[in-house]
């Protein structure tokens, strides 16, 4: 893309370079504000119009980017500051907008789901960790994006996780992310 763009640079210097003077100065310039002022225009609903979290939305499918920010808030809330979190999910932010600290090295689930032969160790020792820290929070995010088990992952997080969590926490909240409708928070 960089050369890409340094050509086309050169190529418009060049254009504008052969008319010395006139009305034919201006042309190249308006056909540099059409080439960029049409994808604006035809978006210009999604960029002026819609909100964050409908445009977020859009763009992003079902990522609990938007919903992150009412459970960041929660965990704020209900919370103390020097308090640990965990994550079962790839949603790192949450994290950093709520101001607490993970539980575990692992901020999100990418390189524990990937098939390798690390995967199982870092699976256990993320089990271990949050045993170990008992976390004032625990996110599960279920969404596909968010690094749920393939078919090659080792399922072993997963299911402590529905044990663990059924048997060691209560659940504070449920948030139900649609991509068709508004998402509900209970």
């Amino acid at each position: 893309m960089p050369a890409i763009s340094l050509l086309a640079g050169a190529g418009f210097e060049t254009l504008t370079g052969r008319f010395s003077d006139g009305i034919m100065k201006v042309i190249p310039l308006g056909i540099l504000i059409l080439v960029l002022g049409c994808p604006i225009w035809i978006q210009k609903d999604f960029f002026f119009n819609l909100s964050i979290s409908k445009a977020t939305r859009l763009t992003y499918n079902t990522n609990p980017f938007s919903e992150s920010l009412e459970v960041e808030k929660y965990i704020r809330d209900h919370s103390k500051k020097e308090g640990k979190i965990a994550i079962l999910g790839s949603e790192p932010q949450i994290y950093f907008h709520s101001k607490r600290k993970s539980a575990t090295r692992h901020l999100y689930m990418s390189p524990l789901m990937e098939k390798h032969s690390y995967a199982l160790p870092m699976q256990n020792e993320m089990i271990r960790k949050i045993e170990r820290v008992q976390p004032k929070f625990i996110v599960l995010v279920i969404v596909p994006w968010s690094c749920l088990p393939g078919p090659h992952s080792p399922p072993q997080l997963m299911t402590w996780a529905q044990n663990y969590l059924k048997n060691e926490y209560e659940t504070s909240g449920v948030v139900d992310i649609f991509l068709d409708r508004e998402t509900t928070y209970k």
